[in-house]
């Protein structure tokens, strides 16, 4: 289970006349189901979901979203990673006259793909990925991703990303 509570920096100005600090909220919960296949396989699914506390008036409160994860150990020391977030707008707790009212200005989320290498040693792990998803944080990627996988500027819209990680 993964828990992520965040705060936005941005201006005050940004949250309206009727600010208070809790608007800069936003949270994140998912549950994590893996599996290991083979010593070479294994896969990720993983339902989550999204709150924030204070949005524009195009986007919701609330989102679901699922992501899928697979790891492929090409060599002993290389394995490859693909993952697929999509996001989901979450309205059941929304009045439905409101839902309707809103429902023409929604802008739905689009899918992230990411592909990655993983390169291990004795103490160290890198590892190198490209992406659609524009945030670092997983929320603001489940509800405000706008750039699509299949799109002909997708090479305008990918991110590069690199993790090393030390083991002990």
């Amino acid at each position: 289970y993964l828990l992520q509570v965040c705060i936005n920096g941005a201006d005050t100005a940004a949250f309206g006349t009727q600010y208070q600090f809790t608007n800069r909220f936003s949270y994140f919960n998912q549950l994590i189901l893996s599996r290991k296949f083979s010593p070479k396989l294994s896969f990720q699914i993983a339902p989550s979901f999204s709150h924030f506390n204070s949005v524009d008036s195009t986007h919701w409160n609330d989102y679901m979203g699922i992501s899928v994860g697979g790891r492929f150990k090409v060599y002993n020391e290389m394995s490859l990673i693909a993952t697929y977030d999509q996001g989901f707008v979450f309205t059941p707790s929304i009045p439905a006259s409101r839902r309707e009212a809103r429902k023409e200005m929604l802008v739905a989320p689009k899918p992230s793909l990411g592909l990655g290498l993983e390169i291990a040693s004795p103490t160290h792990c890198f590892m190198i990925f490209v992406s659609n998803a524009y945030n670092i944080v997983p929320q603001l990627n489940m509800a405000y991703n706008r750039f699509s996988v299949l799109n002909e500027e997708l090479a305008k819209q990918l991110h590069v990303g690199f993790n090393l990680t030390v083991r002990f």
